[in-house]
């Protein structure tokens, strides 16, 4: 199913982010929205040292993000989190799987 309304109005994409059960997201424009807030995240990054743009090295995210590789944000909830690896299906469902092992452990 798709949305198109949350395309157009910012407010419509914010309630629909914030009443998803998760969201799944790379390091762009859209996932700021959910960075800073109550939303439930995950965001796939994979920094490498090789790729010709800035932004998307170890220092570049660093530099950019404020964090480095492996660290989360201080103000994020069990239910906000990077994910250090490649928005790969297979790294996508191990991701979900951890999440929903550990939301099961825990709440």
């Amino acid at each position: 199913e798709i949305y198109p309304e949350a395309s157009k109005d910012l407010m419509i994409r914010k309630a629909l982010y914030e009443n998803s059960k998760m969201n799944m997201f790379v390091g762009n424009g859209p996932w700021i929205l959910a960075l800073f807030s109550k939303s439930p995240w995950m965001m796939f990054a994979k920094p490498d040292e090789k790729d010709p743009c800035f932004p998307n090295t170890p220092d570049g995210f660093k530099y950019y993000a404020g964090i480095s590789p492996g660290e989360q944000y201080s103000w994020s909830t069990p239910d906000q989190r990077i994910v250090w690896e490649a928005d790969t299906f297979d790294k996508m469902v191990e991701a979900w799987t951890l999440w929903q092992k550990d939301k099961n452990i825990n709440g």
